[in-house]
């Protein structure tokens, strides 16, 4: 199976072809494998003077290096993101937009005593001529159904049991298939592109 060095495929086998490496990030020895250390050079994670590392593929997914458009994120060749899993916390969740409807509970203050007609701190009145009563009430008096229509603001956002115990790790893991990805250091040796 020969190819050029550097080249990485996915192999279906459980053993590693002749002249092919897993991907698995370990350390090699420059002197020992040049051909290989040419074409990639230390792009795959700290090694020390005389050694450099193979891409580590292990439970990682591949992604082309740049970016889709400018507003997505660019990747560098070597440079490792993503997490297996997150917490979510108020850092990480959009706000909620938009409005919504439900019915409430509204309680009115009220006085506890007769004689003022003074609005402050009392009841609705009676109905007749004035709109305040000055009778003792009746704690049980209740007012007739009614709709309070108020937008609720976009500033208005509220966040739950985010500081509830026991915080549990979401999965970001996408449906995968283990499968061994191997390198190739024994081979042709790719020319460059004049």
């Amino acid at each position: 199976m020969e190819d050029y060095i550097g080249v990485i495929k996915l192999f279906s086998g459980n053993f590693i072809p002749k002249g092919w490496m897993f991907c698995n990030g370990q350390e090699l020895d420059i002197v020992k494998y040049t051909p290989l250390y040419s074409v990639i050079g230390k792009s795959y994670g700290e090694a020390k003077s005389h050694t450099f590392r193979i891409p580590d593929l292990c439970g990682r997914v591949p992604v082309g290096i740049g970016s889709i458009d400018e507003k997505s994120k660019s990747y560098n060749i070597g440079e490792k993101a993503g997490e297996e899993s997150t917490i979510l916390n108020y850092l990480n969740i959009p706000p909620l937009r938009g409005g919504f409807s439900d019915k409430a509970t509204l309680g009115i203050p009220c006085a506890t005593l007769g004689g003022d007609s003074s609005p402050v701190g009392k009841i609705i009145g009676d109905g007749n001529t004035t709109i305040f009563s000055n009778a003792t009430p009746n704690p049980t008096d209740t007012l007739k159904p009614f709709n309070l229509n108020k937008a609720i603001s976009d500033d208005h956002i509220v966040y739950t049991n985010f500081n509830k115990e026991p915080i549990v790790p979401v999965s970001n893991v996408q449906p995968v298939l283990g499968i061994i990805y191997i390198i190739c250091y024994q081979g042709l040796f790719p020319e460059r592109e004049q």
